[in-house]
């Protein structure tokens, strides 16, 4: 705890130094969802993977909002930074499950409505290579809220199914980039295996889990305080266990690209 406090309080200290950039950018991100989604209830099983698309109707590509705000301290070699970014997705569809979703059928038809707000808060350490690359190792906390109901439409009465538990991993990352002035861009990787079993989180969370978020961003400075931007999104998560009550074995994967504007100063 000493060693984390130490870090937070170097980066803190170094950010609010008079040598900060600080960008804020706003834009939209075309998402798309894919993989596969198991369930049970209870005490049960999970017996197999609903397809997102063809079986929830969760295929279609969706535009959300996209944020992200950096406040970096680059005054020589050695630097610090704190970020914060995020998107929300929507998205309604109809389907055919492919494989028994709780206590609704393999080949029942269905309606999805599934929302999921990720939002991602770090701090890094920078370092700047020849006043051009740029390498910054961080950690960050990754948090996403998802909302999925799936609902029968032909059977009466009306059976639903629902998961809404919030999660949240400690992601360790780290973005390389260039940065000529004019233009500057930059690829971030974060990943995490995390088995719950290791942890002291108590009885109602028994999960293995994998997270992969990649963030990739092109900006161009056109005048002294405003930039647009283009880049893709990948946020990966696999998650095997049990969520409090229920049973899941979840396979899904968010891309898409994003473009935008915002002030850098």
């Amino acid at each position: 705890m000493r060693v984390i406090a130490c870090a937070v309080t170097i980066v803190l200290l170094s950010t609010l130094s008079s040598c900060t950039t600080v960008a804020v950018d706003a834009g939209y991100i075309n998402l798309q969802l894919g993989g596969d989604i198991g369930f049970a209830t209870g005490v049960q099983n999970v017996t197999g993977q609903a397809s997102v698309d063809d079986g929830l109707g969760q295929g279609d590509r969706v535009g959300a909002p996209y944020g992200r705000v950096e406040l970096v301290n680059d005054s020589g070699f050695f630097g610090a930074g704190l970020f914060a970014s995020g998107f929300a997705y929507d998205n309604q569809g109809t389907g055919t499950l492919t494989a028994s979703y709780g206590n609704i059928v393999a080949g029942t038809a269905v309606k999805s409505d599934f929302s999921l707000v990720n939002a991602k808060v770090g701090m890094f350490l920078h370092f700047d290579i020849a006043d051009l690359v740029f390498i910054r190792p961080g950690i960050a906390a990754d948090m996403f809220l998802p909302d999925l109901t799936v609902e029968t439409t032909q059977i009466t009465p009306t059976q639903s199914e629902k998961i809404d538990d919030p999660l949240g991993v400690p992601l360790p990352y780290v973005q390389v980039g260039v940065d000529t002035g004019i233009v500057s861009a930059f690829v971030e990787v974060g990943y995490l295996p995390l088995d719950t079993s290791k942890l002291n989180v108590g009885n109602d969370y028994d999960v293995d889990s994998k997270t992969l978020d990649v963030e990739a961003m092109v900006r161009v400075r056109p005048s002294s305080f405003f930039e647009i931007f283009a880049g893709y999104r990948l946020f990966k998560l696999q998650v095997q266990g049990r969520l409090q009550q229920d049973s899941v074995d979840i396979d899904i994967d968010l891309t898409g690209f994003m473009v935008g504007g915002g002030f850098y100063w």
